[in-house]
């Protein structure tokens, strides 16, 4: 079995949760004796072809617009060609895209009758909302057009959550060609550290691209009123994006700069979660978090907003804290409780590792999307 993988963004380039759910579930596949071949933009400078853990990877010349529009977003001009290119040489069984509003999700929907390939779409993402009016008006106008015909040229949807199902339904998806199937993590990589420290410099994390839709704004707020209880609470800060420069300038206004630490890209998450003590995650809209899962199996205690996607997988005082969105006295009153209440935030930390480790793995998800590619092909 051959599939063709669609994906603007795949390592090396680091920085959001798609290129890492692609690769590990393409490297479970090969090991299962799938060929994958994967077309993606060359948003890291790599080379343009490349066998990976056996996974053949084609890269082409992108075109950035995420600083001119504020919102991630790559296109290739050569991408349609290429991808026909692609397909003649490989000949693939089926064609498997990633996000639809992915530059390389548009392709494989444009192309799909002349490739004559069934086509598998896994959605993301739920609803998207950025609290900024023509940003929102041009998603929402996406939807009702792009979205919609992504979703009624593809032979299946995959949808990673609850949520993104319903919302792919609300798009005019057919239930019979829907699937859930979540995102894993790796419990090799991402594991409890031996002891939490009880005193000493406590570290709030939070890791994602800093768009507004990621709700790193209200945490950058919460801190003042955090610092007042706790002053020497440090505030760590994983991912770049758009907003930094704005962040940053917040800060300096609120007269916190002190605590926070802004690490951009870094080598390795699971060695930074290891480190801290609360990870954060305040989003406006989810799909299904892959960070959080990570952190909730490094052991970490989680603070998440109240929206679909993050509430299915964190259950408010059980395995996490759950907070309304945009709720700034909310936000910083669940992480001083965590800092004071260890009893608390210990056992939210053993229920949220057990939960994570009984139900979500890549194994089980790569066997998912095997069988998945199996009933299209017998269909």
């Amino acid at each position: 079995m051959k599939i063709l993988v669609l994906t603007d963004y795949f390592p090396p380039h680091v920085g959001g949760g798609v290129e890492k759910v692609v690769f590990e579930i393409s490297r479970r596949l090969v090991r299962m004796g799938v060929d994958i071949i994967v077309a993606t933009l060359n948003t890291a400078m790599a080379k343009g072809f490349e066998i990976l853990e056996g996974i053949k990877v084609y890269r082409y010349k992108p075109i950035s617009l995420t600083e001119t529009t504020g919102v991630q977003l790559t296109v290739s001009l050569s991408l349609p060609l290429k991808i026909v290119e692609i397909c003649k040489l490989e000949k693939p069984d089926v064609i498997h895209a990633n996000n639809r509003f992915f530059s390389t999700t548009i392709c494989g929907a444009l192309l799909k009758k002349i490739v004559g390939k069934p086509l598998v779409t896994t959605l993301h993402l739920g609803p998207m909302l950025l609290n900024r009016k023509f940003f929102d008006f041009l998603i929402n106008t996406y939807e009702k057009t792009v979205s919609r015909w992504i979703i009624q040229s593809s032979d299946k949807i995959i949808a990673v959550s609850n949520s993104v199902m319903k919302h792919a339904l609300s798009l005019g998806a057919a239930s019979s060609k829907i699937k859930v199937i979540p995102n894993g993590v790796d419990l090799d990589e991402f594991k409890p550290r031996r002891e939490f420290k009880k005193i000493g410099v406590k570290k709030i994390i939070f890791i994602g691209r800093l768009f507004p839709n990621k709700g790193i704004q209200y945490l950058v707020k919460a801190a003042p009123i955090v610092l007042a209880k706790h002053p020497h609470v440090e505030f760590v800060i994983v991912g770049r994006g758009p907003m930094e420069a704005e962040l940053r300038n917040m800060v300096k206004r609120l007269n916190v700069e002190h605590a926070f630490k802004f690490l951009g890209i870094v080598p390795s998450i699971p060695e930074v979660m290891s480190q801290c003590d609360v990870f954060v995650r305040p989003s406006l809209t989810e799909g299904m978090p892959l960070t959080i899962l990570e952190a909730m199996a490094c052991g970490l205690p989680v603070i998440a907003s109240k929206i679909p996607g993050s509430s299915e997988v964190v259950k408010d005082g059980e395995t996490g804290v759950l907070v309304e969105t945009g709720n700034v006295e909310q936000l910083s009153n669940a992480i001083i409780k965590l800092l004071e209440d260890e009893n608390y935030a210990e056992r939210i930390r053993k229920r949220a590792y057990e939960f994570v480790k009984n139900h979500y793995s890549w194994d089980r998800v790569a066997k998912e999307y095997l069988k998945t590619y199996n009933e299209i092909l017998n269909k």
